[in-house]
């Protein structure tokens, strides 16, 4: 199936990062799945979820000036809430067919564990209490975490676009202030069924999100923050691949082999992913600036064979994303049910994986008929 080429303006690096991180996230999703082994998450001290909230805000961001360049600020502005009710409608209905699916699969399967185990048991049992949870974000069920997450930071980017370049560092220090409340004083927001906090606590994963979206605010108007030297890149290099990818595959290994050495692991596990270490957080930023400064944005192998389609994925995030996660579900289905070896495995990956680019292709088609139509 053909697709059409993106535009000569367009950022490749964004829609391929953000395609690697959908197709990392789904093949995570899928509990003690041994392709997992080849994700961001072995070899780094963050994972793709990360990816996924800084390119969610960067990407915000680029669309936000284009949409006010377009009809104003408050025309995008209204644009990302409307955006962000259809998310939240989206979730709900998700949330639905989700319990659903987990409910016919533990059934069809015989096996009841499955429903506690994808942390969906309070809604067959107290349904009237969870539907209420579930509509303020408050019951999150495994796999349907991150999205409570990105409808509240999605709502409050027309607050932070409309501030001014010079309000920008005031926002910035209370962005830190909310993160350093996280690390040092514990705070976060409580979820349903009991009161345990948030899987992402929203208080700490928007400082992820605000610098993505500044720095997308910035790309969007030709402004560099941070400048592209030698130094700063020898030390993002030095971080991301001579401290956290020999302690993230030490760590890989030492969780199947116990006789393997864990490096450091007295003095930095667990790092909380919850509410973002700050050792999870550098590397990101790091892996971040090596591909902003080493990588050009439109390099032509991000449309060779194999780049194109997970370059094509990025396109559509929001939709695979809610395909991984029923593609999740049935995958760890059929690694309980029916065997784990490692062909299995491989093949759950790889056809789930073969499913979102096919979508992810078929959405374009559809959208370029459409575009054709329209003239």
């Amino acid at each position: 199936m053909t697709t059409t080429a993106p535009s000569p303006a367009r950022d490749y690096r964004v829609d391929f990062v953000r395609g690697l991180a959908l197709l990392f996230i789904f093949i995570n999703h899928v509990p003690g799945n041994i392709v997992s082994f080849l994700t961001l998450r072995t070899v780094a001290l963050c994972d793709a979820s990360e990816v996924f909230i800084f390119m969610a805000g960067f990407s915000a961001a680029l669309v936000f000036c284009i949409r006010e360049r377009r009809i104003g600020f408050l025309g995008a502005a209204i644009d990302v809430w409307r955006r962000t009710w259809s998310l939240y409608v989206v979730h709900i209905f998700v949330f639905v067919l989700f319990v659903a699916q987990v409910a016919w699969t533990a059934a069809r399967v015989d096996n009841p564990a499955f429903v506690e185990e994808m942390l969906v048991a309070e809604f067959l049992t107290e349904p009237h209490i969870a539907v209420v949870e579930a509509l303020v974000l408050r019951f999150q069920p495994r796999f349907l975490d991150i999205l409570p997450l990105y409808i509240l930071l999605l709502a409050a980017v027309p607050l932070v676009m409309a501030l001014p370049w010079r309000a920008l560092p005031l926002a910035a220090l209370a962005s830190l202030a909310l993160y350093l409340g996280v690390q040092l004083g514990g705070w976060h927001l409580k979820a349903y069924p009991d009161e345990r906090p948030w899987t992402f606590n929203p208080l700490g994963w928007q400082m992820l999100f605000f610098i993505g979206l500044v720095l997308g605010r910035a790309t969007a108007e030709g402004r560099r923050l941070i400048p592209r030297s030698r130094p700063l890149i020898w030390l993002a290099a030095l971080y991301a691949g001579g401290f956290c990818l020999p302690v993230g595959v030490s760590w890989a290994i030492a969780g199947t082999w116990e006789a393997f050495p864990a490096l450091l692991s007295d003095e930095l596990w667990p790092l909380r992913k919850p509410d973002l270490d700050p050792w999870r957080l550098a590397n990101l930023l790091a892996i971040a600036y090596l591909v902003a400064t080493l990588v050009p944005k439109q390099a032509s192998w991000f449309l060779s064979p194999l780049a194109r389609p997970v370059t094509l994925a990025g396109r559509h995030g929001l939709d695979l994303f809610c395909l991984g996660i029923f593609l999740s579900v049935f995958g760890h289905a059929i690694l309980t049910e029916v065997g784990s070896s490692l062909w299995i495995h491989v093949a759950v990956s790889g056809v789930g994986c073969a499913v979102m680019i096919g979508y992810a292709a078929g959405k374009e088609w559809l959208d370029r008929q459409g575009r054709e139509a329209a003239r």
